[in-house]
C-alpha cells in the first residue's frame, strides 16, 4: 500500500505501531522502553527504536524468524482485530449501540449511510462461511450469516468467492485500511471501500435484466428502514429507448425553438 513505509533497516521494516500484552494498539509515539510489545503481523516480540538519528519505529527483536511478516499483514491483523473488538463491544451493550458506515454505491452512484449492526446478533472472527473464511462474519439471531467483512491489504476478493456470497444472499463489506485508519477505528462513522448493497429505492437497472426475478426478493431492509433496492423489483430500462438517450431531429428542434419564440412575442 502507498501509505506504508517500506524502508528497511537491519532486515526489519519500520513498523510505526505494535501491540502490548493486552492486545491494544500502541503507536511509536506512545511507546515506553520498559514495556513489552508484540507484532500485529506475526506475534513476535518487538522493541521500540527511539534514537536521535533514525525515524522512531518498532522493530522485531533479534533472533526471531520474521520471514513471513510484513507491514501489510500487520496492518491487516490490527484493523481486523480492532474492528472485531469494537463490534463485539457494541453488541454487548444493553441497547446494542449502532455502528454507522458510509459508502459510495457502485450501483446507483449515490452515497449511502446505514447501521451495520441493525440486524446483527453476533460477530465471529475468521469462522468458515461455507468453504470460505472471511475476516469477520456477522450473524442474525437465527444464526444465519447477515454479512461478511473483508480487510483488504494485498489481495482482492476472488470473483468465485463474491459469487458464493451473492448466491447465498450475504452482503460483503470491504475495508482497505491505511495506517491513518487505525486511529479512526472508533470514529462515529466508518468508511468501507466497497459494499455490495444499494439502499436506494426504485433503482433503474440499465441493460442488466439477468437473474432479475431470481434476485427480486433476495434482500430486505438491511441497514436502514428502506428495503434493498433490488427487492423492489426495479424497472429495467434499455439505454436505447430511455428518453434521456433519445436523439431529437434538427427539424423538430427548430420547430420547438420557433414555437417558444412565438409564445414570448405574443406575451
Amino acid at each position: 500500500m502507498n501509505s506504508i513505509n517500506r524502508e528497511k533497516t537491519n532486515d526489519n521494516l519500520l513498523y510505526p505501531f505494535a501491540k502490548n500484552k493486552h492486545g491494544e494498539l500502541i503507536i511509536i509515539s506512545e511507546a515506553k522502553r520498559s514495556v513489552k510489545y508484540f507484532c500485529w503481523g506475526c506475534g513476535k516480540p518487538m522493541i521500540p527504536k527511539m534514537g536521535k538519528i533514525r525515524i522512531h519505529h518498532f522493530a522485531h527483536k533479534p533472533g526471531h524468524d520474521i520471514t513471513n511478516c510484513s507491514l501489510e499483514s500487520a496492518l491487516h491483523n490490527a484493523y481486523k482485530t480492532m474492528l472485531y473488538n469494537r463490534i463485539k463491544a457494541n453488541l454487548l451493550t444493553d441497547t446494542k449501540s449502532e455502528l454507522l458506515i458510509e459508502w459510495n454505491c457502485s450501483q446507483c452512484l449515490d452515497t449511502h449511510r446505514g447501521n451495520l449492526l441493525k440486524k446483527v446478533a453476533n460477530v465471529e472472527i475468521e469462522k468458515n462461511v461455507g468453504q470460505y473464511r472471511p475476516d469477520l462474519s456477522l450473524y442474525r439471531k437465527d444464526d444465519t450469516v447477515h454479512a461478511v467483512i473483508e480487510i483488504i491489504a494485498t489481495h482482492e476478493i476472488e470473483e468465485y468467492t463474491r459469487q458464493y456470497y451473492s448466491d447465498n444472499k450475504i452482503a460483503i463489506v470491504e475495508f482497505k485500511p491505511t495506517l491513518e485508519d487505525l486511529a479512526k477505528i472508533y470514529d462515529e462513522i466508518l468508511y468501507p471501500s466497497s459494499v455490495n448493497v444499494c439502499l436506494k429505492e426504485d433503482k433503474a437497472v440499465y441493460n442488466n435484466p439477468e437473474n432479475l426475478e431470481e434476485r427480486a426478493n433476495d434482500y430486505t431492509s438491511i441497514w436502514n428502514d428502506r428495503a434493498f433496492s433490488i427487492a423492489q423489483k426495479p424497472t429495467v430500462i434499455d439505454k436505447d429507448t430511455h428518453p434521456a438517450n433519445q436523439k431529437t431531429s434538427p427539424f423538430k428542434t427548430l420547430i420547438e425553438f420557433l414555437r417558444r419564440l412565438l409564445a414570448k412575442i405574443v406575451k
